[in-house]
């Protein structure tokens, strides 16, 4: 069953979200962060986090829109 949009997290970790959407390690999300390939946010405390529902907009446009902010 298909989560709710109220359930879905509106953050992940760099490899929480590599996992999830690509199935990659975490040094693996960590290089496709750093490439665009996962959007992520700049949490101002030295983190960067994945905007989940730019991932997924992304992701429905076939990544034609990928960028990192």
């Amino acid at each position: 069953m298909e989560k709710r949009p109220q359930d879905r997290p509106w953050t992940m970790s760099i490899p929480e979200a590599g996992h999830y959407y690509y199935g990659l390690s975490p040094s693996a999300s960590y290089k496709a962060a750093n490439r665009g390939a996962l959007i992520t946010i700049d949490t101002g405390t030295k983190k960067r986090r994945v905007n989940v529902r730019a991932m997924e907009r992304m992701l429905e446009d076939g990544g034609a829109n990928a960028q990192s902010a």
